[in-house]
């Protein structure tokens, strides 16, 4: 086993996570977060960039932790997803030099790259499928399918998934891989970089005197649900409601789909796209409610932190995610996918009892605070790593 350090009178291996690139989004602050424990524990890290570009508040935040950022080629197709698979012989090369024992790949998009390349470069590999794992109707279990997944996801060592519920649709439909996989959820983020102040909304505040709503994530209608908290809007507006508002935090190639069905079910006013934010969390705060309408997810980071703001959430009960983080009436609220009137009736009910808005996300902030906790998240990943390195 390859050593870098002693930690706790004991040597420790060092990990390399793999990254396609780096945004403020939550596969890359999961990272960032894991990194940070990661370092606080002794281990030495080290970040490898496929695409050689990423947001500077949180690469600098990488560098601040003690990770050390490699770029494995100079910026190419910013902006976009992809995967320059010219880098993958240079991958290769750097995980045998580097002295790494473990490799792990955060993001689904670059599992196939990471892992063959720590199999090329005789290192253990985990693939995090961040995203929910969902089997076609009809599905029978192979061998042969067990092989060809694996391979698909570049043949890793271990499979972690986000949620235990993305967990057992994974071992049902790939039982050869049962021994290989298991859940370790996501940890609550917290701020991490320094603010970037959205033009629109100045100095990160929300508009006085009404009833806010907030969502965050990719601006995707069809995956995030997006076009359902739109009509639950002008549901709400119908009813004489013309004061909510909702801020939708984040950019995807949806956003011009999105402001013209606004334009089309007249609440245009009603809504503010302020774009993406480093810290989210200062706005979702000042909100009434946070609302995840997502049509499929894994475990959703903004979910997690926004329960953890103290600010009470309305969530699709979706695959696989939501309905293991909320207890329903307890410590959040669900309603049905693709369902706008239910989706609007709990919106209006809570704005219309602010007594149990509050005690709900009291509840909420409690819970994700102890049992999604950055340091339990931590804790389980060194176990495995420390496992693999073994």
């Amino acid at each position: 086993m390859r050593a870098d350090f002693r930690s706790e009178g004991q040597v420790s291996p060092g990990v390399a996570f793999v990254l396609p690139y780096v945004k403020a989004r939550g596969t890359e602050l999961q990272t960032l977060q894991l990194a940070r424990q990661l370092r606080l524990r002794g281990w030495t890290v080290r970040l490898f960039v496929i695409q050689g570009w990423g947001v500077e508040p949180v690469l600098d935040a990488f560098r601040q932790c003690g990770a050390l950022v490699e770029m494995l080629g100079p910026p190419v197709r910013v902006g976009q997803k992809a995967i320059d698979w010219r880098r993958w012989p240079r991958l290769v090369w750097r995980l045998h030099r580097c002295g790494a024992s473990v490799v792990v790949s955060r993001a689904g998009m670059a599992n196939r790259f990471a892992c063959l390349a720590a199999l090329a470069a005789d290192r253990p590999s985990v693939a995090v499928l961040s995203s929910a794992v969902i089997v076609p109707d009809g599905w029978r279990p192979s061998l042969w399918a067990s092989w060809r997944q694996r391979l698909l996801w570049g043949w890793p060592t271990r499979i972690v998934t986000v949620s235990a519920e993305s967990l057992g649709r994974l071992q049902r439909a790939f039982p050869q891989l049962r021994s290989r996989s298991k859940a370790i959820p996501n940890g609550v983020l917290s701020p991490i970089v320094s603010t970037r102040e959205s033009p629109r909304v100045p100095s990160q505040s929300l508009e006085p005197g009404c009833f806010h709503l907030c969502t965050v994530g990719s601006l995707e209608l069809v995956r995030k649900g997006l076009d359902v908290i739109l009509q639950a809007m002008a549901l709400l507006a119908s009813r004489g409601w013309n004061d909510c508002r909702l801020t939708l935090v984040g950019s995807g190639e949806d956003q011009q789909l999105l402001e013209d069905l606004g334009e089309r079910l007249g609440i245009s006013s009603m809504l503010c796209f302020v774009g993406e934010c480093t810290n989210p969390q200062l706005l979702v705060a000042q909100a009434d409610l946070f609302v995840l309408p997502s049509r499929r997810e894994g475990l959703p980071n903004a979910l997690l932190e926004a329960m953890f703001t103290g600010t009470c959430v309305v969530a699709a009960d979706c695959p696989t995610g939501p309905a293991e983080i909320i207890e329903h009436g307890q410590t959040g609220f669900l309603v049905p996918v693709a369902d706008p009137q239910t989706l609007a009736d709990q919106i209006e009910q809570l704005r219309l009892q602010p007594e149990q808005r509050r005690a709900v996300a009291a509840a909420g902030q409690r819970m994700v605070m102890v049992r999604y906790s950055p340091e339990r998240c931590a804790e389980a990943y060194q176990q495995l790593l420390l496992d693999l390195a073994r």
